[in-house]
């Protein structure tokens, strides 16, 4: 039987913690994070894989890296590749989605020559990545 994963963007006003108890209360086995749950749900990552998993739940994906690929637009203090591989460890996930949000179109060699290299230091640490193509966005 598939598990059930509940997206984080689904309780936007809620921390990790909470995501996971509403998540466990619904019958989900995992969830996903974004970098500004996990910076609403402390500002230092102690525990927090614990916490969340005391509600039997995981985490499966930290999700909008949006600085990895160029071409984007976006203000200063996005979180970086580095900043999600430290959430992904923190939270146990294996995987991070990257996003070309508010981006320009860029031409694909270029997108794939940086989702190459970030994939690479993705994998160095254990982690996978994947990206995600939206509507509208710098990914025609």
């Amino acid at each position: 039987m598939p598990e059930l994963e509940l997206w984080s963007y689904t309780f936007r006003r809620s921390n990790l913690v909470e995501l996971a108890a509403a998540g466990a209360a619904a019958g989900f086995a995992c969830v996903t994070t974004t970098p500004a749950l996990n910076t609403r749900t402390a500002a230092e990552f102690e525990g927090l894989r614990a916490r969340v998993e005391d509600h039997g739940i995981r985490v499966t994906f930290i999700d909008g890296l949006c600085t990895a690929l160029p071409g984007t637009n976006l203000p200063p203090g996005e979180p970086t590749l580095d900043d999600c591989i430290a959430m992904a460890h923190a939270t146990g996930a294996g995987a991070i989605n990257v996003v070309h949000a508010t981006g320009v179109p860029t031409p694909i060699t270029a997108l794939a020559d940086a989702f190459a290299v970030a994939c690479e230091r993705a994998a160095a640490q254990d982690l996978r990545l994947a990206i995600e193509f939206l509507p509208d966005t710098g990914i025609p």
